[in-house]
């Protein structure tokens, strides 16, 4: 860290007052050069022209740097932390001592650690019961807990509850310390849930649509259209309506393959290939929820690639179709027959993608839609769930299909 602060210190400028400043702002304006201004009447901090850049860089690899304070503390409450101690040191013309860095260490984890309670509204849903489970989530019928939460909560503010329009809402429990990291938090587990909510549905045909974090189903409420000739009007409340809320208290959900799907998602340890499953999940969620076919095609084959292309830097070429194809085949196909029909499928889609990032074509239909991501969910379950598969390294993978291919497919 010492090297860092004092990189910081080398790449600022420091301005004791405004009047300093002005001529510098006004000319960095003129030439169009990018800055980042810390402060407006004084102690003012300017990072200019490759500085502006660099400042972030360096600042981010700080706060990445230590577990602690990206898993605890939000990323601008620490950039402003780091900031003043900069102002502190720039004013007084000095560079940071090794004492300086224990002390800044210190104070930015002296901050106690506190549990947050984080809920917000969940639109596309229905429930029997009040409330329902999901791993660390619980998901509720709002009207039956507005009071009990008001009670538990007396200082919140009236108008707070204004804005909750909905019936259910979903909430989690998160550990930081500050609300800002809290929110940041919770708005990444509930993305990913909203991800696995779809994968576990796995229709893409957007019949149902799961909304937490996702704002754009709600633009829907901005959009009217009136018949010229008939003046009948439709607005999109009436349209939204085409959409079934699906209940989410079906046992379907709590299948052994959802159950282990959520489970997976929501493990704290993983090793490095089940965090690329990981990524490649949250990709397939966001092809499934979809509403143009082309970028759900593509996301779905890129949810694929993540999980099966053993070089991500390479292009993909027709020998990297071919393994996909192969590997592919091999985890879903039981017999000769199923492999070759699969593959002969995986090399088609591939062979359409081919055509979307070199030609621009948009001839995509929507069964190929479909069954790209029914494929990469098919061999998200396989992975994560089939004992076969599970818990192993790629190259461990690679190493079982490697000996089924030399081994006879149909006894």
């Amino acid at each position: 860290m010492l090297k860092e602060m004092n990189q910081l210190l080398d790449i600022v400028d420091y301005y004791s007052n405004y009047t300093d400043v002005q001529n510098d702002t006004q000319e960095l304006q003129s030439k169009r050069a990018p800055y980042r201004r810390y402060g407006l009447v004084e102690n003012i901090l300017i990072f200019k022209e490759e500085a502006y850049y660099k400042h972030s860089e360096i600042i981010d690899n700080l706060y990445n740097k230590k577990t602690e304070y990206a898993d605890t503390i939000g990323k601008n409450k620490f950039r402003n932390q780091i900031l003043e101690y900069i102002k502190e040191k720039a004013s007084e013309r000095t560079k940071f001592t090794e004492e300086d860095i224990s002390l800044i260490k210190d104070n930015l984890l002296s901050a106690k650690k506190n549990k947050y309670r984080v809920f917000r509204d969940i639109l596309g849903v229905k429930l029997n019961d009040n409330e329902i489970n999901f791993g660390p989530f619980m998901v509720f019928y709002w009207p039956n807990y507005k009071i009990q939460i008001e009670e538990k909560y007396p200082q919140n503010n009236e108008t707070m509850w204004v804005r909750s329009t909905h019936s259910y809402m979903i909430q989690l429990f998160v550990e930081s310390r500050d609300q800002e990291k809290a929110i940041e938090k919770a708005e990444a587990l509930f993305r990913k849930f909203e991800n696995v909510l779809h994968i576990m549905i796995g229709n893409p045909d957007n019949k149902f649509y799961i909304s937490i974090t996702d704002v754009r189903i709600t633009m829907y409420d901005l959009i009217y259209c009136f018949n010229e000739d008939t003046q009948e009007i439709s607005s999109s409340q009436n349209l939204k309506n085409l959409r079934d809320d699906i209940t989410i208290e079906d046992s379907y959900f709590f299948n052994e393959s959802n159950i282990c799907l959520i489970n997976f998602v929501y493990r704290n340890k993983k090793n490095r290939y089940q965090k690329e499953i990981e990524k490649a999940i949250q990709w397939l969620g966001q092809a499934l929820r979809e509403r143009n076919i082309e970028d759900g095609f593509l996301k779905a084959l890129i949810s694929l690639e993540i999980i099966l292309q053993k070089n991500k830097k390479e292009m993909i070429s027709p020998s990297i179709t071919y393994q996909l194809a192969e590997t592919i085949s091999f985890i879903l196909g039981n017999t000769m027959d199923e492999r070759l029909n699969i593959a002969k499928e995986i090399k088609g889609l591939y062979s359409k993608r081919s055509a979307i990032v070199h030609s621009g074509t948009n001839s995509i239909s929507e069964k190929d839609y479909v069954m790209a991501c029914m494929y990469s969910r098919a061999i998200i379950y396989e992975l994560i769930c089939n004992p076969k598969y599970a818990s192993r390294k790629y190259e461990e993978i690679e190493e079982i299909i490697k000996k089924e291919k030399y081994s006879v497919c149909d006894e």
